[in-house]
């Protein structure tokens, strides 16, 4: 694809990025993924993406956006949206290429859906004409519709069984809901497969009668058709954005997405885990063709054939708490029960 038929400026791809350090330059490219903004040190508020092109998908580089309102951000709101961007500074960060877009720059927003419409949903004040853009948005979305996105290797990836309280990690998950549970503040629900590990409590049974435990951490449970959509085995992970976002449902709105979450934080709270979404999270939409998702399906779908619908904090062998008279009675998890006909 040669932007440089795109008119005036200085056009170029993510791979040229290392021969043009510290010069101002154009670009067209594709977010691939993104972190919450947020007010930064100094006046401003700022933004961090990941952009990639036809230049080869190995390639990625992060895009740092400043303004001195968070309305002037860019708000990508779907998979693999495209964004143009003008007269952003190349520099180097870690020994990798990054650019900077500050008061002078400009950017737009497309759909990345292979849609008759290119009219971007977002635009920087006084960005100049983009019809010359049309052909090479429409290019891109169907490149991208072809080329399959890997989620990338990370030392830091961990599944919902293996998760603690100590450390950032990397979580890949199917985000099942997202609900806004107060102004601006977004709740996730994920889910990868297997048992968040079983929490100590220091509560005593006896206790329970004044002081219950609760069944969830959101203010308000979630309607019974959306709790029917849920697996019936495996944790469903909260995970609270820890930062007022107003469009954050944006990123989610089109069904059930598969995501690496990079640097998740967890912590516990009244029994149940809780993962936080800090200004470090950052997110990935995955396609179910990525070997890392096919990975977690795999463990799923093994999980359910050697031990069904049995915790697997209980031990092989041992009898489970709750015993009923009918020995081929399947066992039922909680969410089996919210479920059920006689509950709805």
């Amino acid at each position: 694809m040669n932007r440089r038929r795109l008119g005036a400026g200085n056009w170029v791809t993510v791979a040229e990025t290392p021969h043009h350090l510290k010069k101002t330059v154009d670009m067209l490219g594709i977010v691939v993924e993104a972190g919450v903004p947020h007010k930064s040190r100094g006046p401003d508020y700022c933004v961090i993406l990941k952009i990639i092109d036809d230049s080869g998908t190995d390639r990625e580089l992060t895009v740092n956006f400043f303004n001195r309102t968070i309305d002037g951000l860019p708000h990508p709101r779907g998979h693999l949206d495209i964004i143009l961007l003008r007269d952003v500074r190349i520099g180097i960060h870690n020994q990798s290429p990054c650019a900077s877009f500050f008061k002078t720059s400009y950017f737009a927003l497309f759909d990345g859906r292979d849609v008759p419409d290119c009219t971007p949903y977002q635009l920087s004040p006084g960005i100049r004409s983009l019809q010359s853009a049309e052909k090479f948005v429409r290019d891109l979305r169907l490149w991208s519709s072809t080329t399959r996105f890997d989620a990338g290797v990370s030392n830091y990836a961990l599944r919902l069984a293996d998760i603690n309280t100590m450390d950032f990690f990397d979580l890949v998950c199917k985000v099942l809901h997202v609900s806004e549970v107060s102004d601006g503040n977004w709740m996730l629900f994920v889910w990868d497969g297997t048992d968040a590990p079983p929490i100590s409590l220091s509560t005593e049974i006896a206790d329970d009668e004044w002081n219950s435990l609760p069944l969830h951490i959101e203010p308000v449970s979630l309607p019974r058709h959306v709790l029917h959509e849920f697996p019936r085995v495996g944790t469903i992970l909260r995970v609270l954005v820890d930062e007022k976002y107003e469009s954050f449902g944006f990123h989610f709105q089109h069904g059930d997405k598969w995501v690496r979450l990079r640097n998740l934080m967890c912590k516990t709270e009244s029994g149940l885990w809780k993962g936080i979404f800090t200004l470090e999270t950052k997110f990935r939409l995955l396609s179910e063709q990525d070997n890392s998702v096919k990975d977690r399906l795999r463990v799923g779908h093994d999980r359910l054939s050697e031990q069904g619908r049995i915790p697997s904090a209980v031990i092989p062998g041992h009898d489970v708490l709750t015993v009923v008279g009918n020995e081929d009675a399947d066992f039922t998890t909680l969410l089996d029960l919210l479920c059920s006909p006689l509950n709805m």
